[in-house]
């Protein structure tokens, strides 16, 4: 007689468990991120580059017939740079810093936006850089220590203020550029609340 168990086409079952790999794994997500951060900075210095010389460059875009650019993103375009940015900069770049001593930038009544604000301070007979700011559209901004470490908090005293360019396309005189012949003097007391700077005359681009 033959024995039922060993010719049965069922298979045996084993109490070892059956190992199986999680996907995606740990290597592939980070070999994704790396390929996606080199697909998108070249294109970033690029865009910077060939950015910088329409704006700056006035004889180039003079003889190729362009206007000063004036650039409106859309939606889409600024969603897709978000996400360039976010694959660039590691999953996690920088975050905005807050908490410093606010103001308005106004030039004959006009809001100035993308001016970086300087603030300095007269020590002995020179001046010392404190800090700065970046205005936006709305010509607001608030103070960062230099290199953007933390937040500025002024202190009462006086400060001197310079300008210079961060986009905007005006023409900003020598004067503004220098703490010695700025005319952008504050006076900062313990009871002030906003730092307005007012420029005595309009900025022409």
């Amino acid at each position: 007689m033959s024995d039922p168990d060993r010719f049965s086409s069922e298979p045996t079952p084993t109490n070892q468990p059956v190992a199986r790999k999680s996907w995606p794994d740990y290597r592939a997500v980070w070999r994704w991120h790396c390929y996606a951060s080199l697909f998108c900075i070249p294109i970033a210095i690029v865009m910077s580059i060939t950015g910088g010389i329409h704006r700056r460059i006035r004889p180039i875009r003079d003889w190729l017939g362009l206007q000063q650019p004036r650039v409106h993103m859309t939606g889409t375009a600024t969603g897709l740079l978000l996400i360039a940015l976010f694959l660039s900069a590691g999953c996690g770049g920088p975050r905005p810093i807050t908490g410093g001593t606010p103001g308005v930038l106004r030039a004959g009544g006009d809001l100035l936006a993308d001016m970086q604000i300087t603030v300095h301070q007269a020590d002995g007979g020179s001046f010392r850089p404190l800090g700065f700011a970046v205005t936006g559209a709305d010509g607001s901004f608030q103070l960062v220590t230099n290199e953007a470490r933390g937040a500025l908090v002024l202190q009462p005293g006086l400060y001197h203020c310079t300008l210079e360019s961060a986009g905007s396309p005006a023409r900003i005189p020598p004067v503004l550029t220098k703490p010695e012949t700025t005319p952008l003097r504050a006076t900062w007391a313990a009871s002030d609340s906003i730092l307005l700077l007012e420029v005595p005359y309009r900025l022409l681009p």
